[in-house]
């Protein structure tokens, strides 16, 4: 799967969250080894969804993710995705648009 283009962040607001983000995913993440059971990542789908739909609506679908991260009963609607060799539950950004958004 190819990588997202970097996107140029313009907006002042963001930037702390971003920077936490990318905190998590250079320093905390190697260290503490890879723990989310979907693909893309818990922080990869933070980063994208505050991208895509703002601050507010990206950190409430980020924290509604994490939530389910890990719950026995809430994988099995997704596909399994195959990332370096490791299977994954698929579940993009994309997935999630439909519960709060009013129009394509």
């Amino acid at each position: 799967m190819a990588r997202r283009p970097r996107v140029k962040i313009t907006h002042p607001i963001r930037l702390p969250t971003y920077a936490w983000i990318r905190i998590f995913q250079r320093f905390i993440s190697p260290v503490d080894g890879r723990s989310c059971t979907y693909y893309p990542t818990c922080s990869a789908y933070g980063h994208h969804a505050i991208e895509k739909h703002g601050l507010l609506i990206g950190i409430l679908m980020t924290t509604e993710r994490i939530m389910r991260d890990h719950h026995p009963n809430d994988t099995a609607r997704y596909p399994l995705h195959e990332h370096h060799g490791q299977f994954y539950y698929w579940d993009p950004v994309e997935s999630n648009d439909d519960w709060w958004a009013s129009g394509p």
